[in-house]
């Protein structure tokens, strides 16, 4: 059975509509692959699957607003989140939610083989019952829900949620999809969720130490509570102020688990069976020991049938030892080499194969990483003719990057314009900020090289290797919007260009749209801010994963 899960976001506007323009109903680009990739979060369920969990939903929606800010959003079904931070209040919502596809594709991991996890006040008004639910702009937290089948679709949705942290990965004009498509081809496996890349071993860690216990429901109980005592052996084995500890603040309350938020990366890497959950696993241990129990026995003492593959990598290194007294994010040796190893073997030829077998010139720190994946300490690692490729692909993701990040810089520019006529709602002059942005950003767009037709040709292959959807829609803004970058120093006041943001926006948040006419609720929500920086496509997070890396072959 599925749960209900609600968070809570202060100050968010949300109307619970559809909120994108590249819907599963519009006519994909061409070619069947994008047909495919319809099967998206708006995946029917059956109506008594639904009814049930949209009235707890309801339950815990009246119970927060009841309780005001003193709580944190809870599910009937008995899954809540309790986000820790805030979201920002960028008057996103169920629909961002809904379509916001930095996630990578559930049917790679997902045992049931489609997405179905669906926003309820979406799926509530699909199915015409009249009873929507709605977030307002109050003196109280707004609360959304969806239903999550699985673990897997929780981690989904919660790797969306935090992604309103981030203002890079707003998506209020409909390209969120490309990005992911970006950052998948390069960096397969990460995720903006991801913290420290030793979890990568701790999780079939612990999966081995829980399956010591005979049955399987023995097994799954230990995995519940390893997972959350594990917290505290890390904090024995760190300092006070180490990063990335998952769980630090929530303790055993934890929601958000590690093996839900890596399950992707231990699948993409090839350490776990794609599509196998933990209870999964445990019950193949305890079927091998009943049939190793039961099988005759060879001249020379051992088993005379084969094993059942428990799922998990045999060429996994052992854990530390002490592992669950005392533990740290530090890489040893082999296992460096085991992960080097698993990412070059399951992702050739992609830009964080190379990365893990080879350090950029002037790395040494955090503080000394490259600024974006594209910056040239990364390309000198790349041969212009074996690497042809993939530097092709950086080149793509770069200008892209560029070009669209000046329609957000518009977009922004348009919201503070909106909003000047209160000069001390923010502490500088929005407008001006948002002009100065877009001057500097033209300067660089100048001397960059156009984005044309055989570009958006290249990003629907990209799309179509993705199995993303590439609508007619989006294709046509793109075209048209680059064709306005041909001259960036003019966009800022082409009545072109403010118009075609203008209506991009709305088709594609609909009666959510911030620049709708009288739509003050929204407009009010802008916190002077909206995906108004730079996309890097996951770099910040894969820097911090490879710096555990480079951090233990040089202790090494």
């Amino acid at each position: 059975m599925g749960s209900v899960v609600s968070v809570r976001s202060p100050g968010v506007a949300c109307e619970g509509e559809r909120g994108t323009a590249d819907s599963p109903s519009e006519p994909a680009m061409t070619g069947s692959d994008y047909r495919r990739s319809s099967a998206r979060s708006d995946a029917s369920l059956p109506r008594s699957f639904l009814f049930p969990c949209v009235m707890g939903a309801v339950f815990a929606l009246k119970a927060t607003q009841r309780n005001g800010r003193g709580r944190r959003g809870a599910s009937a079904a008995g899954v809540g989140f309790g986000m820790g931070a805030s979201v920002p209040e960028v008057g996103e919502g169920p629909a961002e939610m809904q379509r916001h596809s930095e996630e990578q594709d559930v049917r790679q991991h997902a045992v049931l083989g489609h997405e179905q996890l669906v926003p309820v006040d979406e799926e509530l008004r699909n199915r015409d019952t009249g009873a929507a639910l709605r977030c307002t702009m109050d003196t109280m937290p707004s609360t959304f829900a969806w239903l999550a089948v699985d673990d897997e679709q929780r981690r989904r949705m919660m790797e969306a949620v935090d992604q309103f942290r981030d203002e890079t990965t707003i998506d209020d004009l409909g390209v969120g999809a490309i990005r992911d498509a970006f950052s998948d081809t390069l960096f397969p496996g990460t995720s903006t969720l991801h913290t420290r890349l030793r979890y990568v071993l701790f999780i079939p860690w612990l999966m081995q130490e829980a399956s010591k216990r005979p049955t399987t429901d023995e097994m799954n109980t230990r995995y519940h509570d390893l997972e959350r005592d594990f917290i505290g052996a890390l904090e024995r084995g760190t300092s006070d102020d180490e990063p990335g500890i998952i769980g630090r603040r929530a303790g055993k309350t934890l929601q958000r688990v590690p093996s839900v938020v890596y399950g992707g990366m231990l699948a993409q890497w090839g350490i776990l069976e794609r599509g196998l959950t933990s209870r999964e696993y445990f019950a193949r241990v305890e079927a091998s020991r009943r049939l190793d129990a039961e099988a005759p026995r060879t001249e020379d003492g051992g088993l005379g049938t084969e094993r059942i593959p428990d799922g998990l990598d045999p060429a996994l290194p052992a854990p530390p030892d002490h592992l669950l007294k005392s533990a740290d994010f530090r890489l040893l040796p082999g296992e460096v080499e085991y992960i080097q190893e698993a990412i070059t073997r399951t992702n050739p030829g992609t830009l964080i194969a190379r990365l893990v077998q080879e350090r950029p010139t002037g790395w040494t720190d955090g503080d000394s990483a490259p600024p974006a994946p594209w910056a040239p300490e990364v390309l000198d690692l790349l041969s212009p003719r074996a690497d042809g490729e993939l530097r092709s692909l950086l080149d793509l993701a770069e200008r892209f990057s560029l070009h669209v990040h000046g329609a957000n810089l518009l977009y922004n520019l348009l919201l503070a314009e909106a909003t000047s006529s209160d000069p001390e709602r923010f502490r500088d002059d929005r407008v001006t900020h948002y002009r100065d942005a877009l001057e500097s950003w033209a300067d660089e767009t100048a001397s960059s090289r156009p984005f044309d037709s055989e570009d958006l040709m290249s990003l629907g292959q990209l799309m179509a290797a993705r199995r993303r959807n590439f609508t007619d829609r989006t294709r046509t803004f793109l075209e048209s919007w680059c064709e306005e970058t041909r001259t960036p120093h003019a966009v800022a006041d082409s009545t072109t260009a403010r118009t075609l943001i203008t209506d991009r926006e709305r088709l594609v948040k609909q009666g959510r749209a911030r620049l709708r006419p009288g739509n003050l609720k929204a407009l009010n929500a802008w916190s002077g801010a909206s995906g108004a920086g730079r996309n890097l496509f996951r770099w910040p997070n894969v820097t911090t994963l490879l710096q555990d890396l480079y951090d233990a072959e040089g202790s090494a």
